[in-house]
């Protein structure tokens, strides 16, 4: 199983989305938002090729990948 490390952009990106959505649209909206993307990132840990790949971006020349959500996009890179 692979780590997840979350860059601290994404990190701030994530509790601003979950933050509008929980002003938007109220608690269970909000938790329903988290734990979908949340659970997403998790499946990452065992299945790091699970999304696919975006060769128009890379992070320190790595490929970036994206991984869709009901309502969102997950950008991340495999590192070996």
């Amino acid at each position: 199983m692979r780590e997840i490390r979350w860059h601290h952009a994404a990190e701030e990106e994530f509790a601003a989305i979950v933050t509008y959505v929980l002003q938007m649209f109220g608690q269970k909206v909000a938790l329903e938002v988290y734990e979908d993307i949340i659970s997403r990132i998790d499946l990452l840990a065992e299945f790091p090729e699970l999304g696919t790949t975006e060769p128009r971006y890379k992070y320190k020349d790595l490929p970036m990948r994206v991984l869709h959500s009901k309502l969102t996009r997950v950008f991340y890179c495999i590192r070996q």
